[in-house]
């Protein structure tokens, strides 16, 4: 798995069961026209195209996609990598946006694992704040919960924000 580098927008098992479908596909169009190549002897056949977030992927392994080799190689550390690395679940007051989500896994990827993937959901009860749920264990920093654990101290925030 080292040596592989998930570019942010590639946060989610979800996207590297996707992306991993695609670069399969993308190999065998990719042998399949050389096959062709070989008994027709044609050239100039288009390389078959590959999604955004595919293209990133190559790029952040600095591989192009005329390197089938090391899209290859690619493939089997992404296979690796989808069951062996940590996956943290978030759930939030609401959906983050498509640019928080890469930030939260970039800070993810340089504080825990470089390989680390996430999911998230939402919660409205929760007021704000997150719950991060990591294997078995469960991290609440919710404002619900801060709000219910010191419910003196919002009484009295509450009695001297009316003086």
């Amino acid at each position: 798995m080292s040596g592989t580098t998930l570019p942010g927008e590639l946060y989610s098992p979800e996207h590297l069961g996707v992306v991993i479908i695609e670069l399969r596909n993308f190999i065998a169009r990719m042998n399949d026209r050389e096959v062709r190549k070989k008994v027709t002897g044609a050239t100039g056949e288009a390389m078959p195209p590959l999604s955004r977030l595919a293209e990133r992927l190559l790029q952040a392994n600095e591989l192009t996609p005329s390197k089938l080799e090391g899209i290859e190689q690619l493939l089997k550390k992404l296979e690796a990598i989808r069951t062996e690395a940590p996956t943290v679940h978030i759930v939030l007051a609401e959906l983050p946006d498509a640019t928080l989500r890469q930030q939260l896994a970039d800070w993810f990827r340089t504080q825990a694992d470089s390989h680390t993937l996430l999911t998230f959901a939402m919660r409205s009860d929760i007021g704000g704040g997150l719950l991060l749920q990591s294997g078995s264990h469960l991290y609440d920093f919710s404002f619900r919960t801060q709000l219910l654990a010191n419910k003196q101290r919002l009484a009295e925030i509450l009695t001297h924000g009316r003086k």
